[in-house]
């Protein structure tokens, strides 16, 4: 267990790669946090989504949001779509972070929350 902005966390292995993050606040923001090296070429949704155009990606995430349960699909399919839109050169800051485990820096992806582009950012929809 660690913490996170003064609050512990809880964190569930889904594979090697990616773990469901909850933050035990007043607020509950569920999340995953990027662990271990991605391989691009071996994530099946990295490999399509990158292909397609960001706005399509974006729906994707939007879609998934609400859904039920954590599974490894779920988890790669995350995995790839934050390495996406990280990759985008957009700001995504809004709702992904870095987080820091002493030595160690890991992003972390909030799915709480829709997203959309505004003009250089990609921002959380309140």
């Amino acid at each position: 267990m660690g913490r996170h902005r003064g609050y512990p966390l809880i964190r569930c292995c889904l594979n090697p790669l990616v773990q469901v993050l909850s933050s035990i606040a007043d607020d509950w923001m569920p999340g995953i946090i990027a662990v271990g090296d991605f391989d691009r070429t071996q994530n099946e949704f990295y490999i399509e989504y990158s292909a397609k155009g960001l706005d399509e990606c974006i729906i994707h995430f939007n879609d998934d949001l609400g859904k039920g349960g954590w599974a490894s699909a779920r988890g790669s399919m995350l995995r790839a779509l934050m390495e996406i839109f990280l990759e985008s050169g957009l700001d995504c800051s809004d709702f992904i972070e870095k987080l820091h485990y002493g030595e160690k820096e890991y992003d972390r992806m909030s799915v709480s929350q829709k997203i959309r582009i505004e003009g250089d950012k990609i921002v959380q929809i309140h």
